[in-house]
């Protein structure tokens, strides 16, 4: 056989080291006159909460050669449980004011490749 395919599952620990910003607020213009106008303003996020949880599903593919482990892909999806951070824009398009509220739970997909490398040979003892 070519490779080994196999499932992983896990429930994790999710720790948010940042803190709350207080109001700062990111802006940006363009005022370019072959575009509409637009004006963003950013508030840097809100912490909601520093401790999470996520659920993690994926497959994996261990290639061998010669009955050897050799390159693993892993595809991984990551679902956050509960909101961790929150963050306000207010942005204007030709005079007209619109609100977005964005939220992040931590959820991500991850590819992770990896190669075994040899530290040291086992060397058997004569008893």
């Amino acid at each position: 056989m070519i490779f080994d395919l196999y499932a992983t599952t896990s429930l994790t620990y999710d720790w948010f080291r940042f803190n709350n910003y207080g109001a700062g607020i990111l802006s940006i213009k363009v005022l370019d006159p072959k575009l509409d106008p637009i004006e963003i303003d950013e508030k840097l996020p809100n912490v909601l909460h520093r401790h999470g949880a996520s659920i993690q599903a994926g497959i994996g593919f261990q290639f061998k050669s010669h009955d050897k482990d050799r390159l693993d892909i892993q595809f991984v999806y990551s679902q956050g449980l509960r909101k961790l951070v929150t963050a306000d824009v207010d942005y204007t398009i030709n005079q007209t004011a619109y609100f977005l509220r964005m939220a992040a739970r931590g959820s991500a997909f991850r590819i992770t490749a990896s190669y075994p490398i040899r530290l040291s040979k086992r060397k058997n003892r004569d008893v």
